[in-house]
């Protein structure tokens, strides 16, 4: 690893981990565990995201995360707003990231309808 990279928890171990915790990888549950370790990338936990979001969950064990989980169903219909905001800026993210690569212009109007303020 050089000093550029992150450690990272790949695809295929956050899949472990999941089942560790008994969360499907497809559901709702574990996209409030992304959300609360606030991931850039899908399927990946760096190991900073992952720290920090175990910290303010405070879990320190596989089974404190299952029952925490089990409740992420619940915060996700409470916190919906946030969650949505979450998401929605991930992706467009992402696509501003493709559009940039791909055409300059076309990135310029993808930066001019994101919203300037999330005030709901």
């Amino acid at each position: 690893m050089t000093d550029g990279e992150e450690r990272a928890l790949a695809p295929a171990g956050t899949l472990k981990f999941l089942q560790a915790v008994q969360v499907d990888a497809a559901s709702v549950e574990a996209l409030m565990l992304a959300f609360h370790c606030g991931c850039r990338s899908p399927g990946y936990f760096t190991h900073d995201e992952f720290i920090m979001g175990l910290t303010r969950l405070n879990c320190d064990t596989t089974d404190k995360l299952t029952l925490k989980a089990a409740r992420f169903k619940d915060e996700a219909k409470e916190r919906l707003d946030e969650v949505w905001k979450w998401v929605f800026d991930f992706l467009l993210e992402k696509a501003e990231a493709k559009v940039r690569s791909s055409s300059e212009p076309l990135s310029r109007c993808v930066a001019l309808s994101r919203p300037r303020s999330w005030s709901m």
